[in-house]
């Protein structure tokens, strides 16, 4: 048996050696890669461009490429493409969208206890129904600004994709307690359910829109990858509200307060 060759010389390498033969699988997997690549498009590119990371900054390495795909180079270019009214047709459908898909906050609170007869008690109520739902009725939008940026023109049509949202999450809300969870509902209930509950899901998911405003402004200011941590302390703020309120509910149901 041969003894391993420890020379660190680089003309040791395999490549370097007369014998050495290039494996034809080789070829076939990079066609594969760039095939893969073709059919990603620039979106999905960018997510895993190079030229972003904090090594290849431009503190430490310098500009990058003329040709290089930064993130910049593709908001720009996206910006661009993003006509007015193309943009205005595109927010009336996310706005649409977000709506019913925050019915899954819905179903999934009842899970937690955010309807008040499940499992969990208070801290399901206070907590973990606050949470689902808060983050449900932004969870599209949220794809948006973080994903498409250049989709939204303006702060205002974020501001009008999550009050819509959230006004049809409450209206959802209100048609299930009224007519199932709360047998012959008193009036008092009913105009509380549809005037301060509703008040309720538009100002806290508001809250947490403002959050995503800030995170829009900032990726379109600074031309960089989406913080999340500028929206994040907005979105607690609007579990707390939501979370306070539900223990304030709790309270009046205690104290035998009728409406």
């Amino acid at each position: 048996m041969n003894k391993p060759n420890n020379n660190p010389s680089i003309h040791q390498e395999p490549h370097l050696q007369g014998s050495f033969e290039i494996d034809p699988r080789e070829e076939k997997a990079a066609k594969k890669v760039a095939k893969a690549a073709a059919r990603a498009g620039l979106n999905q590119q960018v997510e895993h461009s190079v030229w972003d990371e904090p090594g290849l900054s431009t503190d430490l390495s310098g500009k990058a490429p003329k040709d290089a795909l930064t993130y910049a180079a593709w908001l720009d270019y996206r910006v661009a493409g993003m006509g007015h009214a193309k943009s205005w047709f595109l927010t009336m459908l996310i706005a649409l969208s977000a709506g019913p898909w925050s019915l899954y906050g819905t179903f999934a609170a009842m899970l937690f206890g955010g309807t008040g007869g499940a499992p969990g008690g208070v801290l399901a109520i206070t907590v973990f129904g606050p949470l689902v739902e808060e983050v449900m009725k932004v969870a599209a939008i949220l794809w948006v600004v973080e994903k498409r940026p250049y989709l939204f023109k303006s702060r205002m049509q974020i501001a009008i994709c999550v009050l819509f949202s959230a006004w049809v999450f409450a209206t959802l809300e209100n048609l299930l307690y009224l007519n199932v969870y709360i047998k012959d509902p008193t009036m008092g209930m009913i105009y509380w359910r549809w005037i301060v509950c509703t008040a309720l899901h538009m100002c806290c998911t508001f809250v947490t829109g403002v959050g995503l405003m800030r995170m829009w402004k900032e990726i379109h200011l600074s031309k960089s990858l989406p913080q999340l941590a500028l929206c994040a302390p907005f979105l607690v703020a609007a579990i707390i509200l939501h979370g306070s309120y539900n223990g304030m509910a709790i309270v009046f149901h205690l104290v035998g307060f009728a409406f």
